[in-house]
């Protein structure tokens, strides 16, 4: 069998193409996505039929068979400069991708911004939560408790009965599931509760002591771990592309209860930092490095996209994937992305930030003394008293003082 590049297959299919090529059923009429295809197509099908040197260039261009098809490599990029450089006015169509996010809006000017309107949705409903644990305390928390459940089982049936599936080897979701499973504001609910109930703990709890021995400690560390490890690495095994693909029921219960397992394993790190079980990891992230990270944090998660697509659309040949090579694009585009921020950060948000400062008024918090009224009444006599017997001594001296004095004056005069 001769094995022949894509580009010289794609012109002897396509030379003559016609409406009835694009097997459209008999049922619909070619749809306006159809017709905009065989326009584009016609002029570069035109221009091969006539020999023209642009439409040549152009399938010269295009994407060939790739190398290393048996190690699972499908994608050739083509030679993106030649065909970048054809200087020949044909409508080329564009596709754009749209995202569909939570329940505003379907399309995002930066698509990684969909989290920004989940927190601040869960932002608005805060404080329905917060009276609720302040006027009714634990049978709030019971009640928060059932409804995260429910919400956690509200996920696990809407995978199962429509069907959504993850594309585990390839690493893709189709925009519809992403926009039920990952987008929506109520399938983040459930940690953000977890979050919550974890907060009226601390804060019920925040004068008791906890005494815990080292069989505990060491359990609660190994619990938190394995929760953490078996969250990112579980699906490593069919993450592979000749992995058998997992059935909809251990996708839909591993969607779930991870995002009850992993909010889990962080109470316990905050827990145990906060009451001084935290050893290493304490010292670790409470370094003093993390501070000038924390002021730019925000910037990186807004700006580091275009750092991203500048790596990704710069590319002119195929990518050679490695632990090396991998660490080498994270690093690149990490210590960029900080340089970026940093700019950002010291031409916006902190000049922002101390014009804020000047123009919102600051409150001058009086202390508050923490002796008790009963020991204040009891110590005024006791302080009297010192005062009297300090004071005495000090009279005495001054009256000696102005006695010598004036013998001396006597004997002057």
């Amino acid at each position: 069998m001769e094995i022949h590049s894509l580009s010289y297959e794609f012109s002897q299919h396509f030379r003559n193409i016609t409406a009835t090529d694009l097997n459209l059923s008999n049922s619909r009429l070619p749809n306006k996505q159809d017709l905009q295809c065989l326009a584009d197509m016609s002029p570069i099908t035109a221009g091969l039929d006539f020999g023209k040197l642009w439409s040549i260039k152009m399938f010269d261009a295009w994407c060939n068979l790739p190398k290393g098809i048996l190690t699972d490599n499908f994608v050739d990029l083509g030679n993106y400069d030649e065909c970048f450089a054809i200087n020949k006015a044909i409508s080329i169509p564009v596709f754009s991708t749209s995202v569909a996010t939570v329940y505003a809006t379907k399309d995002l000017c930066l698509n990684h911004t969909w989290y920004l309107a989940v927190d601040m949705q869960l932002y608005i409903l805060s404080p329905i939560f917060l009276l609720s644990l302040y006027r009714w305390g634990k049978k709030a928390a019971a009640g928060i408790f059932v409804f995260m459940l429910l919400l956690s089982a509200c996920l696990f049936s809407t995978m199962m009965t429509d069907k959504y599936f993850i594309h585990l080897e390839y690493g893709i979701i189709s925009n519809n599931v992403q926009r039920k499973i990952y987008y929506a504001t109520h399938t983040h609910a459930a940690p953000w509760l977890i979050g919550v109930l974890f907060g009226y703990f601390l804060h019920v709890n925040r004068n008791k002591n906890f005494q815990l021995n080292r069989i505990k400690i060491c359990l609660g560390w190994i619990v938190s771990l394995a929760l953490m490890f078996t969250c990112i690495f579980a699906l490593y095994p069919y993450a592979k592309l000749t992995s058998p693909s997992l059935s909809i029921l251990k996708q839909s219960s591993y969607y779930t209860f991870t995002r009850i397992a992993w909010p889990l394993s962080l109470c316990w790190v905050v827990f145990a930092c906060m009451k001084g079980y935290g050893s290493l990891a304490n010292s670790f992230l409470s370094a003093p490095i993390w501070q000038p990270l924390s002021k730019i944090s925000y910037s990186a998660y807004i700006f580091h996209v275009f750092i991203v697509q500048i790596n990704g659309r710069r590319a002119r040949t195929n990518t050679y994937f490695s632990d090396y090579d991998m660490m080498l694009r994270f690093w690149g585009t990490f210590g960029f992305t900080l340089l970026l921020c940093y700019a950002i950060y010291c031409t916006t948000e902190a000049p922002i930030a101390l014009l804020l400062g000047m123009l919102m008024p600051k409150r001058k918090t009086t202390p508050k003394s923490t002796v008790p009224e009963e020991t204040k009444t009891e110590s005024i006599p006791q302080l009297n008293k010192v005062a009297e017997t300090e004071t005495i001594p000090e009279i005495e001296n001054l009256e000696e003082q102005s006695e010598a004095n004036q013998k001396k004056r006597v004997e002057e005069l």
